[in-house]
């Protein structure tokens, strides 16, 4: 099992955010990491706001090291921006 980082969340997840971001970082996409580590917001419904590209719109990075077919949470808040949200969820 992985210990829980200071918000409560994996390591793991931290990682795939990290990883994200640097993927953005080269992309040339303007955004904003909502969900970054000095924020501290480990409950915010998505982690990135992606203003262009085509990848535009909000972003929850989901990361496991389990197998791909593995079912993934989505708190309550990520399920109601996903669903009412004027942007993309991705």
């Amino acid at each position: 099992m992985i210990a829980p980082n200071e918000s409560g969340g994996a390591p793991r997840g931290r990682e795939g955010e990290a990883l994200l971001n640097a993927y953005l970082s080269r992309s040339g996409a303007s955004y904003e990491w909502t969900a970054e580590p000095e924020k501290g917001d480990g409950f915010a419904p998505f982690d990135f706001d992606v203003a262009d590209g085509p990848l535009a719109g909000r972003i929850d990075a989901k990361t496991t090291d389990g197998p791909f077919e593995r079912p993934f949470h989505m708190s309550l808040g990520e399920v109601a921006e996903a669903a009412e949200s004027a942007e993309p969820y991705r």
